[in-house]
């Protein structure tokens, strides 16, 4: 899950997003699975007078824009008795 910290993020005149970022992982030893939920509304150009040097604000602000991104992606793990998630990290 993601939030986002005011004290972070201290730039003004940017408009307001509003987001909902879930994330899940399941690794078992003979599959994997990844699902992603991502939910933002409202966007700014961030180079905006590189654009258009006459707009009067600092930023371009979209905030009728919005994203909706879904994800799943499965993974089968052939020859799982032979497979090791953590082998790439052990140091000889």
């Amino acid at each position: 899950m993601a939030y986002g910290l005011r004290f972070l993020n201290t730039d003004e005149g940017k408009g307001e997003t509003n987001y909902l970022d879930l994330q899940a992982n399941l690794y078992k030893r003979k599959y994997v699975m990844d699902v992603f939920v991502q939910l933002y509304d409202g966007f700014f150009l961030s180079n905006t007078n590189a654009l258009n040097q006459n707009y009067k604000l600092p930023f371009y602000l979209r905030p009728d824009l919005n994203a909706r991104l879904f994800g799943v992606s499965y993974l089968n793990v052939f020859n799982s008795n032979k497979f090791s998630y953590a082998a790439p990290f052990v140091k000889k």
